[in-house]
């Protein structure tokens, strides 16, 4: 079994057997998740990228971002002391909230959801965005086979209730995407 870290905005979590106690970590996997929401840059579709730590500041503060699509396969050894950087466009919105609800870092075959809550904003409208999705890994494991970034949304009254979805249905702020690690 493995003890999962995870580090801003998730807190510390530990992998308890089936009967309640705690298990000893067999190995360590650090995860730093964020999710940010930037001014809409105009792209129609989802560009990701590896960068060192300290090209990460440039990266977030650049006015363009250069990236590949999740088709193309990326270095797993990249992502050891790297950051997936993943541009996101879809349904963002300033008044949104991004919040990880599930992570399975299990395996090979890792699984995100992000889920985002679009907040009415009853003194306008609000500036459409793009999501810009960062993870760090810091493991003595190997890096992931394939990680997959679902994105599922339900839009809020400013009051926090639930507004009602047009067609009945709700739908994802974007569409999910699936990368592979060599």
């Amino acid at each position: 079994m493995t003890d999962i870290t995870f580090t801003s905005p998730l807190d510390a979590l530990q992998v308890i057997d089936s009967h309640g106690r705690v298990q000893p970590p067999a190995a360590r996997l650090a995860v730093d998740l964020l999710a940010l929401l930037r001014p809409t840059s105009g792209a129609h579709e989802t560009r990701v990228r590896v960068v060192s730590g300290a090209q990460l500041p440039a990266t977030l503060a650049g006015s363009s971002f250069v990236g590949l699509t999740p088709s193309v396969p990326m270095s797993a050894a990249s992502l050891h002391g790297g950051w997936l950087v993943a541009r996101v466009p879809g349904e963002f919105f300033t008044t949104d909230t991004a919040t990880p609800v599930r992570v399975d870092a299990v395996g090979e075959a890792w699984s995100i959801d992000l889920h985002i809550a679009h907040v009415e904003n009853p003194n306008g409208t609000a500036a459409p965005c793009d999501l810009w999705v960062l993870l760090g890994l810091r493991t003595d494991q190997r890096a992931p086979h394939t990680l997959r970034l679902h994105f599922p949304a339900r839009w809020l009254w400013a009051d926090g209730q639930a507004a009602p979805h047009a067609d009945g249905a709700p739908r994802p702020a974007a569409e999910s995407f699936q990368l592979e690690f060599r």
